[in-house]
């Protein structure tokens, strides 16, 4: 949200009280995160006037979790997990970066398909993270999911870099029974393919999650744990 300064002939960041005339003039309460205006969270409510007054939401903000990001091969859970903890916070967003991948109608390649499939996994693994700092910036939580490999992590990391990132590990045989349960549009062969090079050469991360013996409850409660014992991260 940005003011138009005549003196200057610029653009300039809304002090509170142009966002009171503007709070007050769309008749609603809202919430306003402007980090440019050196306000980081605050909501507009009402004062007993009728007036809007500004409360910072410090205790909300000192709760806030760091982007979490859930890796591993395919089946094993990463888009049941992350959706489950998203929904379970007071507010979150869940961001699936196939996904954003899909959005290329004409012209899209699956990550692991040559030079191009590497471009676009590297432009998905940007898009979310363009998304996550969007979010956190108005101190909405994020849950990414993707497959990571040793390569795109280093894009996470760069793009990110206060992502908590757990790698959910299964063995394939276990992937393939959790594959019973749930529709995929994978080939047997790019299956086990990517198990395999999830195995041989798996991304730097935070924290490693064997989960071949866990129930979804139990795996999405270790993800928690992990994810709440992080530091908190403040922007």
């Amino acid at each position: 949200m940005r003011a138009f300064s005549a003196q200057r002939g610029s653009i300039r960041a809304p002090s509170p009280p142009d966002l009171e005339v503007m709070a007050t003039q769309i008749g609603q309460i809202a919430v306003i995160s402007s980090r440019s205006a050196g306000v980081s969270a605050f909501r507009v409510t009402q004062r007993r006037d009728g007036g809007p007054r500004y409360a910072a939401d410090h205790q909300y903000c000192a709760r806030v979790r760091r982007a979490l990001l859930l890796t591993g091969g395919p089946a094993v859970g990463k888009t049941t997990s992350g959706r489950t903890l998203a929904t379970s916070r007071t507010r979150c967003a869940f961001i699936d970066v196939d996904d954003l991948r899909q959005l290329v109608v004409s012209g899209h390649v699956a990550p692991w398909h040559g030079m191009q499939g590497a471009a676009q996994r590297t432009l998905g693994a940007i898009n979310a993270a363009e998304l996550t700092r969007n979010f956190l910036g108005a101190q909405i939580e994020c849950v990414i999911v993707d497959v990571v490999t040793a390569t795109s992590v280093q894009t996470y990391r760069a793009e990110i870099p206060d992502v908590f990132i757990v790698h959910l590990r299964i063995s394939v045989d276990g992937a393939r029974r959790r594959a019973t349960t749930r529709e995929t549009f994978l080939t047997a062969d790019e299956f086990d393919a990517l198990h395999q090079a999830d195995a041989n050469n798996p991304p730097l991360a935070d924290a490693v999650l064997d989960v071949d013996t866990m129930s979804v409850n139990e795996q999405v409660a270790s993800i928690d744990r992990l994810w709440s014992a992080a530091r908190a991260t403040t922007h």
